[in-house]
């Protein structure tokens, strides 16, 4: 904020008040969104990268997994037999994917531990109608709830 107003100084008031405004609706859909996932709390999740820990985690859910360990390296065979061990004997409710995930190998592990599967964008713009950082997080919110129920 402060850079704004350093470099556009004759700004600055609307800057402040576009700020206050974007926290205000960031407050109160964070409590709707609170409610909205109350339910699952503590529902354990497998993530296909680690891209959704922030966001379990602000909702109180847990993380039992992630089919790629590694950042950009394929599974191997013993992780993903692991994993499915690990969806069976921990219950977990629902596999988080995003879009460019292999969702061969996601279905895999959904079917194979008896659980469900669920693409979710990683980014704003990443599913049509999605263009606002508000509009990202209560997608994936509804969504996330919807799978968990």
């Amino acid at each position: 904020m402060e850079g704004l107003k350093r470099v556009a100084p004759g700004n600055a008031a609307q800057f402040e008040s576009r700020r206050r405004d974007f926290l205000a609706k960031l407050d109160s859909s964070m409590a709707r969104w609170q409610k909205t996932l109350e339910p699952a709390r503590g529902a354990r999740v497998v993530t296909y990268h680690e891209t959704f820990n922030y966001f379990l985690r602000r909702f109180g859910l847990e993380l039992a997994g992630a089919i790629e360990d590694r950042p950009g390296i394929p599974p191997s065979p013993t992780h993903l037999a692991a994993l499915i061990r690990t969806v069976k004997e921990q219950r977990v409710k629902v596999i988080v994917a995003e879009p460019y995930a292999d969702q061969k190998t996601v279905e895999l592990i959904a079917r194979d531990g008896g659980t469900r599967a669920i693409v979710l964008p990683s980014a704003v713009a990443g599913v049509k109608g999605v263009d606002t950082y508000l509009d990202f997080i209560e997608h994936n919110v509804n969504a996330l709830a919807g799978a968990l129920r």
